[in-house]
């Protein structure tokens, strides 16, 4: 039992006053980083189990071999996102940037849910009521080109969110078009954006005013996550010629 051996050692080092910390923070990480990272990913749910009970029980050693291991390429994605569950417990705002990037580049809804609950648990601790509300300084679509024959706008969708208090908010934009012939699902945005700084996107899309229709509207909406509450909304009409 992986938890036995944990204790054993820990019993050992309490008696043997001739070993330094130095040397049981060693042991310690070199089995983190050989041993129980693997077994994270083990197919037996036993053993996986004995790893994350061994990478909890060393909280203050696991959180230098995770942050070490879990941005590497090389990484096993079935044990990368087991990672961040340990991210979500012990880690810090200074993980936020690698959260964000893994969050984004999920393959799928379940393991893109388990980044964002990591950074979800650290902007729980973190986070500090601030006195000014994120605001859309920027929200409009730029046509590109227009193709009167299927009554198509091809363009882009622009935005720009701006912080303007002096602490990190984490939030998500998500959009509602409204009169467009074929439904538009445009996927959920979320940003961690720090005190003072501005994030500027933009989306490209095609619309089609439905039949005696001549604009779609687009709905725009920024909520903070963890409290749900609403920092901003706006909407535009967005011309579409026949």
């Amino acid at each position: 039992m992986i938890l036995k051996r944990n204790f054993l050692i820990i019993i050992f080092v309490l008696f043997s006053s001739h070993i330094s910390a130095s040397m049981i923070e060693e042991m310690v990480q070199n089995n983190l980083r050989n041993q129980w990272l693997t077994e994270l990913g083990d197919y037996s749910l036993a053993t996986r189990i004995r790893a994350m009970d061994a990478f909890l029980l060393f909280p203050e050693f696991s959180l230098g071999v995770i942050r070490q291991k879990v941005d590497n390429e090389t990484l096993d994605e079935n044990i990368r996102w087991r990672l961040a569950f340990f991210l979500g417990m012990f880690g810090s705002e200074n993980d936020v940037p690698v959260l964000m990037k893994r969050m984004h580049l999920s393959e799928t809804d379940y393991v893109k849910k388990i980044w964002k609950g990591a950074l979800e648990r650290i902007y729980s601790r973190y986070r500090i009521p601030g006195e000014k509300d994120i605001f859309v300084s920027r929200f409009t679509f730029k046509p590109s080109s227009l193709h009167p024959e299927v009554n198509n706008l091809n363009g882009e969708l622009i935005y720009k969110v701006v912080n303007p208090d002096i602490v990190s908010r984490f939030f998500k934009v998500s959009f509602h078009v409204w009169k467009n012939q074929t439904p538009l699902n445009i996927p959920v945005a979320y940003y961690w954006l720090k005190g003072k700084q501005e994030t500027e996107a933009l989306i490209p899309l095609t619309l089609s005013a439905i039949e005696n229709g001549d604009s779609v509207r687009i709905d725009l909406g920024i909520v903070e996550m963890v409290t749900g509450t609403r920092l901003s909304y706006q909407k535009i009409l967005v011309p579409v010629s026949k």
